[in-house]
């Protein structure tokens, strides 16, 4: 420690400090409390203090008076910090000054000398000190006390000098004790953020929620206003941007520019560590122009792992030069968030797979349905063709039918005229299309591949890339092959799931073999007749009775105007809305929408409305009885995974004005604010009814008054399509309910469904897809 002149004549002042100091462990309190007392006394016109940051190598500036920085650092290998560690005592700029005037006069001294008197004025200078005063405990600098000129100029007296000592010799200990305390609450913060980010990040799901959480916090964490999140792309091969906050748009076609800074750094760099790099002029990863133009000065690339530790993303933060360089400690506290997104990334990829899986078997059964729907083979022909066309968004597709002398015919085509391929016989020998049927397997084409087989048909039809897929049913009788244009679609290339094309493939065979065997049979085309009258005539009736339980009488109240429709694409729908009564004050209301259409979803959506019915008399909590309800259609729908429900329950209180609801995978309800003329929608947390254990269903509120409405309507309103096949939107639905909110509650219903027809109509249909409620 440093010797102290004369301390006996300082102790009174030191010991009113230190009486004044109510808590020294508050590092603030006490940096100011100490650079406040010491100017006053000394009169300065400027003091400031810097403290030690080991993780940033650097001393930072913490507190000061009248400086005119508010951003100051000095780094652990500058001359002033060395000195203050080898001499340990106070620097005075003026003895600098004066000793570099003698040494430049006398030519002899050496070299090294003037060298570091340069270096240590220059540091002096840089941190506006006139004093500077080193604060050691334990052999360690843990701050610099910077003093700079008194008032009016006057000089620094032996009396001021020997004060300054006391005070750096008596705080020290203070000063350490309080730094420590300091970072350990930093550090005790970090992990409680850690923890708490950690536990939401790693309970997502879905991709895009969680691709939106990480960011943010990821922001807040590191303090970094820029961040990029890197993921591979399976189908693109490639990394790809998949979120950005804080980058303008000249600065993402920077990005888009540069084709190393678009990349994985740790696959440029052969790593699979994290990388720190503190200035943009100290880097090996990137063009520092490109990180000039993205006003970047230090940057943290912390890769993402997938369950076989591949790397499978990179979490990249930023910060310009206006803030601290990134440290070891961010480099930590990044590391263990990206653990975190580590296991929100493989949770929300198992969802997606399995809401890929369940989306593949609802098309496959939807495409079925809609297959077995006809009895005519020639239509079930050009059907099999159109869905490929119409609903799967292939350019073309032709559907060749095997024969006994070995040939394959083609029947029907979408997006061919029949005179291009009329006349066509494929010998199976020669083609690749009858090598697709002899085998059993699907084969992906490019045309430049086929030197060695019979192009007649290939070039006819004018295909570069196709794909071929053989028709099949049991012990493997040959149906025929269906052709797929991919060339110029947005599913050509490795982008296929092939898995979907076989599936409905292998419909399509059996189908098309089932139709082929009922038009050779009168005795069974007769029977079929019959039964499909029988059916017709039944569903006629399921519907009279489907619609007289939906058009019940509405409530009727003073406080609300209600009215509904519901239109089922087919005979009967999924569809459903109830009113559940508790009290004069208390009204609830659901609507829902069962998977799939027709007589499954029909029966499916009365059991759930019969269920909401009793649940809603017992519960008075839209998540309870959404949890319940949940539970119940589990144990009915266990055997049959392809269904699911959505649903949105809502309790309204005319007395206290309280909206209250929860979701369960449903569209958000439109909630229109009339003071404020604002739209909103009314969202919350929940999947769907009938598929997983815990919904996780949260109740919100929200509150209504006189003239707001509420629109709660199913995704057939909102998913209808154009001519051009863009989406109605529930934005579109919204505005025309903010454009017509005047509207009574008939009259703006009865627009709305107006509005959706002729928005479909312009595709030349205006019967709906699905079922509109």
């Amino acid at each position: 420690m440093l010797k102290i002149n004369s301390a006996s004549k300082f102790d009174h002042k030191v010991n009113q400090i230190r009486k004044s100091i109510t808590n020294p462990l508050d590092l603030r309190q006490l940096l100011l409390y100490l650079i406040t007392s010491i100017s006053k006394e000394l009169q300065l016109d400027n003091i400031s203090f810097l403290l030690t940051d080991t993780d940033a190598e650097e001393y930072q500036l913490k507190e000061s008076i009248k400086l005119n920085k508010s951003f100051l650092t000095i780094k652990n290998d500058s001359a002033l910090v060395n000195y203050f560690l080898s001499k340990r005592d106070l620097l005075f700029l003026s003895k600098i000054k004066i000793l570099l005037f003698k040494l430049d006069k006398n030519t002899g001294k050496k070299k090294a000398n003037i060298d570091l008197l340069k270096k240590l004025a220059a540091d002096m200078e840089h941190l506006q000190s006139e004093i500077a005063v080193p604060f050691l405990y334990d052999n360690e600098l843990i701050g610099i006390l910077c003093i700079g000129t008194k008032a009016n100029n006057r000089k620094f007296t032996k009396s001021d000098i020997s004060f300054i000592t006391s005070i750096s010799n008596e705080f020290s200990i203070n000063v350490y004790s309080a730094l420590a305390h300091n970072n350990l609450k930093i550090k005790e913060k970090e992990m409680s953020s850690l923890y708490e980010v950690g536990k939401v990040i790693s309970s997502l799901f879905d991709f895009k929620k969680t691709f939106d959480i990480i960011i943010r916090n990821a922001s807040i964490l590191l303090k970094s206003p820029k961040i990029l999140l890197f993921l591979y792309d399976d189908y693109e091969a490639k990394f790809l941007i998949k979120k950005s906050l804080g980058f303008s748009d000249f600065q993402l076609g920077k990005i888009e520019e540069s084709m190393r800074f678009k990349e994985c750094t740790q696959i440029l760099c052969d790593t699979t560590e994290g990388i720190l790099i503190k200035t943009k002029t100290d880097n090996g990863y990137y063009d520092e122009n490109v990180l000039q133009d993205l006003g970047v000065e230090s940057v943290l690339s912390i890769p993402w792992f997938d369950e076989d530790l591949k790397i499978v993303g990179e979490l990249r933060a930023m910060r310009p030069a206006s803030q601290n360089a990134f440290t070891n400690r961010d480099l930590e506290i990044a590391t263990n968030l990206a653990n975190n997104i580590t296991v929100a990334l493989n949770n929300s990829k198992r969802y997606q797979k399995s809401e890929e899986h369940l989306l593949e078997l609802s098309t496959v059964y939807n495409i079925t349905r809609s297959l077995t729907s006809e009895f005519e083979l020639e239509k079930i022909q050009e059907k099999v063709c159109s869905i490929f066309t119409d609903v799967l968004n292939f350019q073309r597709s032709i559907l060749y039918l095997y024969t006994s002398d070995n040939r394959l015919i083609p029947h029907n085509a979408s997006g061919w005229d029949k005179e291009i391929y009329q006349g066509l016989a494929l010998d199976i020998s020669s083609t690749i299309e009858g090598k697709s049927l002899i085998e059993g397997r699907i084969f992906q084409v490019d045309k430049k591949d086929l030197e060695n087989y019979d192009l007649t048909a290939v070039n006819k039809l004018d295909l570069k890339e196709f794909v071929v897929l053989p028709l099949l049913i049991i012990n493997k009788k040959p149906i025929g092959v269906l052709v797929i244009d991919t060339h110029s679609t947005a599913q050509s290339g490795s982008k296929l799931n092939l898995r979907l094309l076989t599936a409905i493939a292998n419909q399509s065979a059996i189908i098309i073999e089932n139709a082929t065997l009922y038009n050779k049979s009168e005795e069974i085309n007769q029977q079929l007749q019959k039964d499909q009258a029988r059916t017709a005539k039944e569903l006629q009736i399921a519907r009279y009775i489907q619609q007289g339980l939906l058009s019940a009488k509405l409530p009727e109240t003073k406080a609300l105007h209600i009215n509904a429709s519901n239109i089922p694409c087919q005979a009967v729908g999924g569809d459903f809305f109830n009113f559940i009564p508790y009290d004069e004050k208390n009204l609830g209301v659901v609507i829902g929408d069962v998977s799939g259409k027709g007589i499954p979803a029909a029966l499916l959506m009365t059991m759930t409305n019969s269920i909401f019915s009793e649940f809603g008399k017992r519960y008075s909590s839209p998540e309870e009885i959404l949890k319940h309800t949940n539970k119940s259609l589990q144990s009915y729908l266990s055997r049959s995974p392809i269904f699911y429900v959505t649903a949105f329950y809502c309790i309204i209180n005319f007395e206290k004005n309280i909206l209250r609801f929860c979701k369960a995978g449903h569209n958000p309800p439109i909630f229109y604010r009339a003071k404020t003329d604002e739209i909103i929608f009314l969202d919350s947390e929940g999947t769907y009814l009938g598929t997983f254990d815990d919904g996780g269903f949260i109740d919100k509120n929200i509150l209504f008054d006189t003239g707001d409405k509420l629109v709660l309507y199913t995704d057939g309103l909102t998913e209808v399509r154009n001519k051009d096949k863009k989406l109605f939107s529930k934005e579109r639905l919204a505005e025309l309910v903010r454009e017509h909110h005047n509207l009574p509650a008939e009259s703006l219903n009865k627009l709305l469904i107006e509005n959706v027809e002729n928005y479909g109509g312009a595709n030349g249909n205006k019967e709906f897809a699905d079922d509109i409620t």
